[in-house]
């Protein structure tokens, strides 16, 4: 009986390891993405100001006529 609890009790233990190790894996890539996710958002605010102060292009015909 100790023995079938001490198996259990190291299974147990094993698991909780590698979920602790999981949950620091899915930390770092959350981390991850939020930083690639502000980069973009950078970007698109710097392209929209951009495109706001932009003189409008819409009248104006291609070079190429």
């Amino acid at each position: 009986m100790q023995e079938d609890l001490e198996k259990r009790l190291i299974k147990l233990e094993g698991l909780a390891a590698m979920q602790d190790h999981q949950l620091d894996q899915l930390n770092q890539l959350v981390y991850a993405q939020q930083q690639a996710m502000d980069q973009m958002e950078k970007k698109i605010r710097h392209m929209q100001q951009q495109a706001q102060s932009a003189p409008d292009a819409g009248n104006q015909k291609p070079p190429h006529y």
